[in-house]
């Protein structure tokens, strides 16, 4: 039996591809565009849930955020170091290429390879060697005891060895080589205007009921602006949307003609102060002089932050309950969280005592980066934000950028803090990414922009990612995401809540905790 991908009840599917006469055409509109066609260039949300139309990896995490099989059809442990994996038979690369476990083989070594703004080297790290047992069946070596290899495994898309031997970059936004083995075919693809895709009816899951895609042509338009995207919903232009405007929320619950799906994200906004440099770029005291001192380095300013963040009124007058107050680093129902951790607290008076503590009674005023359309509200969080930071005496401005743009701004540095986001269902790979020291090991992190160290929290990590009993390497997780959280490395502002809205009566859709906006997931 083929996996389930989604949940979406077979009995739809069955009626879809029987019934209709005519082509199925299925237009979304969504808030960012793709970065790049390469699935190991840039590591994002949007570049990952986009690419699942055209290329797969060997496990797969469904709509709820569980690691499932997908190119393999099972996996499992021989031994601490050693995962066993079996592909599907029969499966073929769109151009009719097999698929073979020396394309696993080639998409590891791949990846390490291919230079762009944020690895995916991370996913794969562990991996010493590959042994091929048979057609279908192979086992990966890691270089210590990895029990989030099946997990890591989805962030891998498999590639072929004959097809893009030496594919560069270019040649996947071009869509020359643009080739996978996914439900969905490459056709076209114009920067910030669409993306055509046509069904791969030779694609292994129409074998099965349950998972055959029923849209002949699926186009991809990110729409950046909301009411532009919204009034694309309601003129019919497209059938359905993603990051639903807050203040459309409403409108979208009473209006018979639209649907709204929603749910609770994996997804957290976060502020990253650098605590690490001794003088801060575009920060200076009220009279326009340049700080001489970090103010960062002080944990009681970066608590003095986190106090000024009124995270409930955000939620509930911001964003129209369409996000949720953050208290850590990974959301509710994810693996290694803290849950005894308490809220993070709104405290004005404290926040400009704290100031005053730390040598810094008047504030000072300075200018930080955040997305646009990043992760669902970013802008309306980052405004709201700076104003409740201005009323502590830290006068903020921001700077808001696209994500091609936003990226390369605080790979740089531009600025003394910035807003970002995670995705993920577990602490590990935040924890690795964002809070680690890079000098740590191979992998570590790799969105630790702001160069934070912490030992005790390397440590921590360290001795909890080879644990292979689930229960002690999850309190050690839980622990480690303490140590940060107490030392406020980054300020967690808002957890994501994903809302789409599609024309009721043509297309429902599978909300999911990772906000992934996919063709796979709608149906007529």
């Amino acid at each position: 039996m083929i996996p389930n991908r989604h949940s979406i009840a077979a009995t739809l599917a069955v009626l879809l591809i029987a019934g209709s006469a005519g082509a199925r055409s299925l237009t979304m509109a969504v808030a960012s565009d793709v970065t790049s066609l390469d699935p190991h260039f840039h590591n994002t949300a949007v570049n990952h849930a986009t690419g699942d139309h055209i290329y797969e990896p060997l496990t797969f995490q469904d709509a709820a955020g569980k690691v499932i099989p997908l190119l393999a059809k099972s996996f499992k442990l021989i031994d601490d170091q050693t995962w066993e994996f079996e592909l599907h038979d029969g499966v073929s690369f769109h151009d009719g290429t097999p698929l073979d476990p020396e394309d696993v083989a080639f998409t590891i070594a791949r990846i390490p390879s291919v230079k762009g703004p944020s690895s995916y080297s991370h996913f794969t790290e562990s991996i010493v060697a590959m042994e091929r047992i048979d057609a279908t069946k192979f086992r990966l070596k890691t270089r210590f005891p990895d029990p989030f290899l099946p997990l890591n495994l989805a962030g891998a898309k498999i590639l072929s060895r004959s097809i893009h031997k030496d594919a560069a970059t270019t040649d996947f936004n071009s869509g020359k080589l643009a080739i996978g083995t996914g439900p969905y075919k490459f056709v076209s693809y114009n920067r910030n205007d669409r993306l055509v895709l046509q069904r791969n009816d030779k694609w292994w899951g129409q074998r099965d009921k349950a998972t055959a895609q029923p849209w002949d042509d699926v186009i991809i338009r990110p729409i950046a602006n909301d009411a532009s995207r919204m009034a694309g919903l309601l003129s019919d232009e497209v059938d359905m949307i993603d990051r639903v405007p807050p203040d459309d929320l409403d409108r979208i619950r009473s209006d018979s003609k639209l649907k709204l799906f929603s749910v609770r994200g994996h997804q957290v906004s976060y502020l990253f102060p650098d605590s690490n440099r001794d003088i801060l770029p575009l920060t200076f005291d009220k009279k326009g002089n340049k700080l001489t001192a970090n103010p960062l380095k002080d944990r009681r300013v970066r608590e003095a932050i986190s106090l000024a963040i009124n995270r409930p009124a955000i939620a509930e007058t911001i964003m129209r309950g369409g996000a949720f107050p953050a208290d850590q680093m990974v959301a509710p129902g994810a693996i290694g969280r803290d849950d005894s951790l308490p809220e993070l607290k709104f405290d004005l008076a404290r926040a400009k005592a704290l100031l005053a503590e730390a040598g810094y009674p008047d504030g000072w005023k300075w200018t930080i980066v955040v997305p646009n359309g990043l992760f669902p509200g970013d802008t309306k969080i980052a405004q709201a934000v700076a104003q409740m930071l201005t009323r502590v005496g830290i006068e903020t401005q921001i700077e808001t950028f696209v994500n091609a743009m936003f990226i390369p701004k605080i790979n740089a540095r531009e600025h003394p803090m910035f807003m970002m986001s995670y995705l993920s269902s577990t602490s590990l790979t935040v924890l690795r990414s964002v809070w680690v020291s890079k000098d740590s090991g191979a992998g570590n992190g790799v969105a630790n922009r702001m160069n934070y160290s912490n030992p005790e929290l390397d440590r921590t990590f360290l001795g909890a990612v080879t644990r292979m009993n689930d229960a002690q390497r999850n309190a050690e997780l839980a622990r480690a995401m303490r140590i940060g959280m107490e030392d406020l490395a980054t300020i967690p502002v808002m957890f994501a809540g994903y809302n789409w809205a599609t024309r009721r009566g043509k297309v429902e859709f599978e909300a999911n905790v990772l906000g992934f906006t996919q063709a796979m997931l709608a149906k007529p």
